[in-house]
This record gives structure tokens, sequence and C-alpha cells, in this order.
């Protein structure tokens, strides 16, 4: 008894649009390494936009963590002044970002902003 090779061969016409916007055929060569190609940047993006909101948290937290240290004088140029983002910037000298999330914490959550938690966030990050 003599055995036999199966073999199929088939001819594919693989009509895709490319990355500049033009229809072309393809090999599977090649839809393979535009498929690559497409995967890695889109990974890149994703791991770029994480990136940033990490450094985004990060550069909050170093903002926090400057105005723990005088919680009180904080307090009162938020109750007291007539533009506390404007004051907060000058005394303290922090951006306006960070700014910003100071003002948006609730005074009672601001005095009870624990710095260890804010370093150990950080670290985390």
């Amino acid at each position: 008894m003599q055995l036999q090779i199966c073999k199929k061969n088939f001819r594919a016409n693989i009509n895709l649009i490319d990355r500049s916007g033009s229809p072309r055929v393809f090999s599977l060569k090649e839809l393979v390494s535009e498929w690559l190609k497409f995967r890695l940047d889109t990974t890149l993006k994703k791991l770029k936009h994480r990136l940033d909101q990490v450094n985004d948290r990060i550069h909050i937290l170093e903002g926090l963590l400057i105005v723990y240290v005088d919680l009180d004088k904080v307090i009162k140029i938020i109750r007291q002044s007539e533009n506390p983002k404007k004051d907060l910037i000058k005394a303290f000298k922090i951006s306006e970002p960070q700014a910003n999330a100071i003002l948006e914490i609730k005074l009672r959550q601001l005095a009870k902003l624990e710095q260890i938690k804010l370093e150990t966030e950080r670290k985390d990050l």
C-alpha cells in the first residue's frame, strides 16, 4: 500500500486599502506584515496614552504633597481669596492643573489628606 501526499493549492485575491488610502492587491506576506505594523502602532499609542495619564497623575500628586505641608494656609486662601487658583499658584509655586486639582477637593477631604498615602501612590505609579 502506497501513501499519497494530500496537497491543495488555492489562489486568493486579497484586495485591501493600504495605509495611504489607496486600494491594492496584497500578498499573504504583505498582509501579515501590514497587520503587524498596525498592531505595533496601536499598542504603542495605547501605552503612550497610559504613560501620559500616569505622568499627569504623578504631577497632581506632587502638587498635593507640596500643599500638604501647610494645609491651614491652603484652606485660608480658598476661603478668603477672590481668585484662589491664582493665589495658590503664586503662594506654593504649583502649576495650574495642580491648583485645579486642589480646588476640586472638598475642604473636608483636603484637611484629611494623608501624606503617606499620597507618597505611596506616587511610588506605585
